[in-house]
């Protein structure tokens, strides 16, 4: 599990892109992610976190969107 990342931090981007028309089964479609992504206890490695991130870009024209869908998820932790 060394250098992989938990697939909670993927639920507010798949709301985020959901909300605004894009199915997040098309964001992982395809990628060799292994366990359900959507299962927030299950991990992915680094680079299929950072091709869902860029899916979702580019499907919303958006290059900040990671930031967006963690600023829409609520407050940031404070550390």
């Amino acid at each position: 599990m060394s250098g992989d990342i938990s697939c909670r931090v993927l639920r507010p981007l798949f709301r985020y892109v959901n909300e605004r028309g894009v199915s997040p089964a098309d964001l992982v479609a395809g990628l060799p992610h292994g366990p359900d992504p959507f299962d927030p206890g299950s991990w992915i490695s680094a680079d299929v976190f950072a091709q869902i991130i860029g899916r979702a870009a580019d499907l919303l024209n958006d290059p900040d969107i990671a930031a967006r869908a963690g600023e829409a998820a609520g407050r940031p932790c404070p550390f």
